[in-house]
């Protein structure tokens, strides 16, 4: 039969393992969807910019949450490694949305292009098409 520090040890890297794959798995996958949510080309809907702020919103708290569940969890059975990495990742990840928040974010109206002027085509005289 097994005793209670073996079983204690299954439980915490059952943790370590749900925590870890949550992270690594959940944090690209809401941020790649973030990213295909909105068209490459052409002007996006307001429904597209929508789902993409709510997916990013999302994916910035699990790269936060996921994190700071662990460190949580590393502090209260008192594991300095684990909390050390976890800290450091926290702190990374933080910085990150710190710097990525500066930027600007306002929605501006895309300018649209309309060629102006006379425009050569190759093959003819360089004068304007239609006169």
């Amino acid at each position: 039969m097994t005793d209670l520090s073996e079983k204690r040890q299954d439980w915490v890297w059952a943790l370590w393992l749900v925590l870890g794959m949550l992270w690594v798995l959940t944090v690209p996958l809401l941020a790649f969807r973030a990213a295909m949510s909105v068209p490459f080309m052409g002007v996006p809907t307001e429904a597209q910019l929508d789902r993409r702020e709510f997916l990013s919103t999302w994916a910035e708290r699990a790269a936060i949450g996921v994190p700071l569940l662990g460190l949580a969890a590393a502090v209260l059975l008192k594991r300095r490694v684990a909390a050390l990495v976890l800290g450091s990742v926290l702190l990374f990840t933080a910085g990150g949305m710190a710097i990525d928040s500066t930027r600007d974010t306002a929605r501006t109206e895309p300018t649209v292009y309309t060629p102006g002027g006379c425009q050569e085509h190759s093959g003819g005289d360089n004068r304007c098409p239609g006169g």
